[in-house]
């Protein structure tokens, strides 16, 4: 790891790339306002600096092409937060924001293996399925189909614990405005498997049972 003075001589190197405390930040030009957004949780080395400087050159180059999405590539920004409210770009908001809002509330307000579960279930299951998909698209069918093909295999109780995140995401999403109708609220929880009310017979039972029948 760079001492701060070392990582300032590395980021000279590249363009749009300094250090900002103990992390490295971003700076590029989108539609005409210069933008900067700090890289959290990466430590000062040579190796991140070097991928830092490669994803703004892809910001760039996404940015050139028309296909940069602020949201997707800086969800928990302040400009991604202002975006989200201001509504702009309602119709490129994937599902992922919000599984990232339901985690962070998870965090705080649940015991930590409780979030270790929310966190798991919803990468295993959830993100690879509809993470990317814009939450205005995503019907009704696509959540169903969900069910029927990737959590089948699954207990009905678990089936329910999956589906927790996103309730979560889509109420929050009603919440914010972005949403008028919640296509969860059109997706049942599957009934819980029945117990097991079999009254076996005790061992004294059995032995006056086997009396019986060999006396008939």
């Amino acid at each position: 790891m760079l001492s701060i003075d070392e990582a300032k001589i590395v980021t000279g190197k590249f363009k749009g790339v300094t250090i900002h405390g103990k992390s490295i930040r971003l700076s590029f030009m989108y539609k005409g306002k210069r933008c900067t957004e700090t890289l959290k949780n990466v430590e000062l080395t040579k190796n991140n600096i070097k991928s830092a400087a490669n994803k703004r050159m892809a910001i760039l180059h996404n940015i050139e092409i028309g296909k940069f999405s602020y949201i997707t590539t800086f969800p928990n920004s302040k400009t991604s937060l202002a975006i989200i409210s201001s509504g702009v770009s309602d119709q490129t908001i994937p599902l992922n924001i919000y599984l990232d809002k339901f985690l962070a509330d998870s965090k705080v307000n649940n015991r930590p293996m409780t979030h270790q579960h929310n966190t798991c279930r919803t990468d295993k299951y959830i993100r690879p399925a509809l993470g990317v998909r814009c939450m205005t698209k995503i019907k009704v069918s696509d959540i169903k189909q969900l069910i029927n093909t990737n959590l089948m295999h699954l207990s009905n109780k678990t089936i329910c614990e999956v589906l927790t995140p996103l309730r979560a995401a889509f109420r929050y999403a009603i919440e914010d405005e972005l949403l008028t109708v919640n296509p969860m609220n059109m997706v049942k929880n599957p009934k819980k498997e029945h117990t097991d009310n079999a009254d076996p017979f005790t061992q004294k039972e059995i032995s006056k049972f086997s009396k019986l029948t060999l006396n008939v």
